[in-house]
């Protein structure tokens, strides 16, 4: 293609189309090779977020309609392979790891054994009011109740 001098400003706007148009349908097909890759993350990560948040109704639900009952810690684990850092105003860099609690409960003769999700403030070892809420006709399906859960005052 020769390029010409524009003869006006509509010329150089076409011009300017036209060269730009043959760049966006190169830039078009080269992009379409991807998006097989693009569909399929997006729907892994739809999947994944559809099922985080059935996991969060189902444990809401059980926490406002569940049949509570008391728990006992058996564990209490540090994750230190996963961390939040961020940079205090001090300028010193500061770690964040999450925590664990594992815990076994009594519900007809059987004994369950649950985990918490990730928390982020130590849990303390002495929660003597530590509740699970489940539901009896499946009492498997349970879950922490992490507002009964004591934590260990930060240290300044």
């Amino acid at each position: 293609m020769m390029l010409m001098k524009p003869k006006s400003l509509f010329h150089s706007v076409a011009m300017a189309a036209v060269i730009l148009g043959v760049t966006f349908t190169v830039m078009l097909i080269w992009d379409l090779a991807y998006l097989p890759w693009g569909l399929g993350f997006l729907l892994c990560g739809g999947l994944m977020f559809l099922h985080m948040r059935r996991k969060r109704q189902l444990a809401d639900q059980l926490l406002s309609k569940g049949r509570r009952v008391a728990a006992r810690i058996v564990r209490i684990k540090r994750h230190t392979t996963a961390n939040l850092s961020f940079s205090s105003s001090r300028g010193r860099a500061a770690a964040r790891s999450p925590w664990t609690v594992y815990c076994e409960y009594d519900w007809a003769g059987k004994t369950y054994s649950i985990r918490t999700e990730y928390l982020w403030k130590q849990p303390s070892p002495n929660s003597p009011d530590l509740t699970v809420a489940l539901d009896p006709a499946a009492p498997q399906r349970a879950v922490v109740d992490t507002q009964t859960l004591r934590y260990v005052a930060p240290g300044f």
